[in-house]
Parts: C-alpha cells; structure tokens; sequence
C-alpha cells in the first residue's frame, strides 16, 4: 500500500483553498483525503490542515484531526501553524454572524487539538 501524497488526491484539492472556502461537503473531502498524507504540505505552502482553518471550515479541521493531521505543522511560506491561521484570517462571508460562528469554531477545534494552547 502507498500512501497518496497532497499532489495525488483530487485536483480540485490539490493547493486550493478555492475547494475549501467553496464549501466541499464533508463526505465528498473525506472520500478525496482517503489514503492521503494529511501532513503533506504542498510546495506552495500548507497543509490540507492550514487551508481548512485559514477558511474557517471546522468540519474539515476536525476529520484532518481525526485522522492523525498536526496541528503544530508549521505552513513554510508563513511560519504559522492551522490555530494561527484561524486567529489572523478575518472571518468573511454572505453572512457576517455565520461567518464569525464559522470562524469561532474552527479557533475551538483547533485549540483542542493543540497541545499547550
């Protein structure tokens, strides 16, 4: 069995927070991730972790978490790691109080998962 790296999982995934923010089922991410490296960062920074906290998605955070994602792992292009990317990126949305309870639960999830925080 290889493991699947970030740049073989779905295309769509693949260095695009685009497939984040655009709101991909939960279901359909997990079926995408199977096999993948979850750690994996992609030469243009970040891991699917990062993506997912920098767009405020906490179901996405939490199934990366449930399979075994660091929440320490560093994105090298910001030195920051999924908790600080919650924290720093400005909750945006259609709906202002949808995006900031969005936003609020991907920080909570996160500081869970983070040892020390």
């Amino acid at each position: 069995f290889k493991q699947k790296t970030a740049y073989e999982i779905a295309s769509c995934l693949v260095g695009s927070e685009m497939c984040i923010r655009d709101s991909i089922p939960l279901a359909d991410f997990e079926k995408e991730i199977a096999g993948c490296d979850v750690n994996y960062e992609a030469k243009a920074g970040g891991t699917l972790l990062t993506w997912a906290a920098e767009n405020h998605r906490a179901d996405l955070c939490r199934s990366l978490l449930d399979k075994h994602a660091d929440p320490l792992k560093e994105d090298w292009t910001s030195r920051q790691t999924a908790l600080q990317w919650a924290q720093n990126t400005v909750a945006v949305g259609e709906d202002a109080a949808t995006a900031k309870t969005n936003r609020d639960a991907t920080i909570a999830a996160l500081r869970e998962a983070t040892p020390g925080d």
